[in-house]
């Protein structure tokens, strides 16, 4: 992503015009904004074609990474909506009783979705394109698996107190409480997941992950030890690299490639998916900022005086 005040942007995952504002979560918008937030942002009642979403005219998207209006059609690239769908927060909120079929999910009848990229209720049946859930059954594909009995709740996962989770990206030990984001921990309970994997001792907060001094990260997409070299399945950060939060944090002035992102020189990241300091340029698979850009928190939040404040894109 890559958009500058009141310019015209053009991202794989979002299209920005003008006048743009994004607040909070994956997605917030103001009424009347182009762009809510995250994957998506749209203008109410006109269309919409970003590399993930093309909303069609009348859509309003609300949270999450994708809210529609009551009774419009939808059809993004993620996801397909029908008519009478309607989405509240996270990445897929269905109404009980509603069909949906996109790339990242498709729920069948009776599914009820409340937040964050994944929310079931015990017993529902769930088939989508990183997911598959059946009833009473463990998830083994895409992003998260679920054991029998767990309950889904917000951000990415969020799992019920005292149950065993293990899941494509993230395996969470008995104690975890997943409260808000992507990534939201008690203090002291030890995680494990595909993406974050943190040891007893660290307080997560918001966005992706927020992690006080001495945590070490472990696993999926990110784990490392402070000035040490690590290697995952999303990223690689070379030598002296030190990784704060979000999907990528870098030392000033290292050069990281990864698969999602790759930063040049002098970026700084600090939360979210991508933080960046002003004056830095970053160039990514899903994002690429300009000069001027000042990221902070959530996947993308920018310093005032940008367009975007949160959300995927900031």
């Amino acid at each position: 992503m890559s958009l500058r005040r009141a310019t015209a942007m053009k991202s794989g995952h979002m299209l920005l015009r003008r006048g743009t504002v994004m607040k909070s979560g994956r997605m917030s918008l103001r009424r009347g904004t182009v762009m809510k937030s995250g994957r998506m942002s749209l203008r109410r009642g006109t269309a919409m074609k970003p590399g993930h979403m093309s909303l069609r005219r009348g859509t309003a998207m609300k949270s999450g990474r994708m809210s529609l209006r009551r009774g419009t059609a939808m059809k993004p690239g993620h996801m397909s909506l029908r008519r009478g769908i309607v989405m509240k927060s996270g990445r897929m909120s269905l109404r009980r009783g509603t069909a949906m079929k996109s790339g990242h999910m498709s729920l069948r009848r009776g599914t009820a979705m409340k937040s964050g990229r994944m929310s079931l209720r015990r017993g529902t049946a769930m088939k989508s394109g990183r997911m598959s859930l059946r009833r009473g059954i463990v998830m083994k594909s895409g992003r998260m698996s679920l054991r029998r009995g767990i309950v889904m709740k917000s951000g990415r996962m969020s799992l019920r107190r005292a149950t065993a989770m293990k899941s494509g990206h993230m395996s969470l030990r008995r104690g975890t409480v997943m409260k808000s984001g992507r990534m939201s921990l008690r203090r002291g309970t030890a995680m494990k997941s595909g993406r974050m994997s943190l040891r007893r001792g660290p307080a997560m907060k918001s966005g992706r992950m927020s992690l006080r001094r001495g945590n070490v990260m472990k696993s999926g997409r990110m784990s490392l030890r402070r000035g040490t070299a690590m290697k995952s399945g999303h990223m690689s950060l070379r030598r002296g690299t030190v990784m704060k939060s979000g999907h990528m944090s870098l030392r000033r002035r290292s050069a990281m490639k990864s698969g999602h992102m790759s930063l040049r020189r002098g970026t700084v990241m600090k939360s979210g998916r991508v933080s960046l300091r002003r004056g830095t340029a970053v160039r990514s698979g899903r994002m690429s900022l300009r000069r001027g850009t000042a990221m902070k928190s959530g996947r993308m939040s920018l310093r005032r005086g940008t367009a975007m404040k949160s959300g995927r894109m900031s």
